[in-house]
């Protein structure tokens, strides 16, 4: 019999059996493990949507993607935090198959949000590094355009497990929805992993051409955007696993023990890359630590003036900034610039 649609999809398992399961090693080890990660992610995500709330400086375009980001994380991390204590303190209430297929539907939704999130983030990277003019003289750093695309995402990532929806309520379609699912996930991940290290391959070669006229603080951010890209595709990869084989479950109408197993990594895996990011601000952002302990009080404001923002990237603005922009354009040297 193959493998019950409802326990994965895109790397989130669901079945109450998994405690059980003997293709499954970790036992309760794993549900402590996820309850302590999920808490700490919820924490560190929380502290860094306070702080871009509180610093006026750190709202900015790259800053308002990386809240995005922060959201679709939390909305992931308390799915599972809920899901693990619920199987951890009253499991004979929590063994409802639906109920695991409801839950865990915004957790399928951020894991799209996170992935187009990403995305954008590395586009925006691009025109800001590597065409200044267009990117300042466009549209993509107004605060009106930044929301539509983040609706964007939110709307493209809910149609995309609509079909996960309906099967929750609807056994006979379950087999066809995990073959869509699977197919457009891997598809999604191949194709937007490809663009985005494409992109900072390119950002990377203009920026070491004209380092000399490319700012610390911009440096920074690509270091920030790159590393925060790299840990999610990396922490998505036993997903991508996990997907290629519950289709081989299902082709073959056999159940492979190494999906259980595949899927219940990669839920660890996605739970890490939800918890791990603002470490990340923090180990490489010099700007979001003064920030961060100006946020908390650690810090008198002072300190930070010159800090700017997390990455150095542009303020959302309404488009009246024009004067500013027009200042600051001579500053900004193309990276695809050439020594005469």
């Amino acid at each position: 019999m193959a493998f019950n649609a409802s326990s994965a999809v895109n790397g989130n398992a669901t079945n109450y059996e998994i405690m059980d399961n003997p293709c499954l090693h970790l036992g309760k080890g794993q549900f402590y493990l996820g309850s302590v990660i999920s808490t700490l992610g919820i924490i560190g995500n929380a502290a860094f949507m306070f702080v871009v709330l509180r610093v006026p400086s750190m709202r900015t375009v790259t800053n308002a993607y990386l809240v995005n980001l922060a959201v679709a994380d939390l909305l992931h991390l308390s799915t599972h935090l809920f899901m693990w204590v619920c199987i951890l303190y009253d499991p004979e209430k929590c063994r409802l198959d639906m109920l695991y297929c409801y839950l865990l539907l915004p957790s399928r939704v951020s894991q799209y949000v996170s992935m187009f999130t990403v995305t954008m983030l590395s586009v925006e990277r691009y025109l800001a590094m590597c065409k200044p003019l267009v990117y300042r003289n466009g549209v993509i750093h107004k605060k009106r355009f930044v929301q539509m695309v983040i609706v964007a995402i939110w709307a493209l990532s809910t149609i995309l497990v609509i079909g996960t929806f309906i099967s929750c309520t609807d056994d006979t379609i379950m087999e066809t929805v995990q073959i869509v699912d699977g197919v457009l996930f891997l598809i999604c991940v191949g194709l937007l992993m490809a663009t985005v290290l494409t992109i900072y391959v390119v950002i990377i070669k203009q920026v070491r051409q004209s380092s000399n006229s490319v700012k610390s603080h911009e440096k920074q951010i690509i270091r920030v955007c790159l590393v925060t890209a790299l840990v999610y595709f990396v922490c998505t990869i036993p997903s991508v696993f996990g997907s290629i084989f519950l289709l081989m479950s299902i082709l073959s109408s056999q159940q492979i023990c190494r999906v259980k197993l595949t899927v219940n990594m990669s839920t660890i895996f996605l739970e890490v890359n939800s918890a791990v990011n603002p470490l990340i601000y923090n180990a490489l952002s010099s700007n979001y630590r003064k920030a961060f302990g100006r946020a908390f009080g650690f810090i008198s404001a002072r300190h930070n003036q010159r800090s700017g923002t997390l990455t150095g990237s542009t303020r959302l603005n309404d488009g009246n900034d024009t004067r500013r922009r027009k200042r600051h354009n001579s500053a900004y040297t193309s990276c695809t610039a050439t020594t005469v």
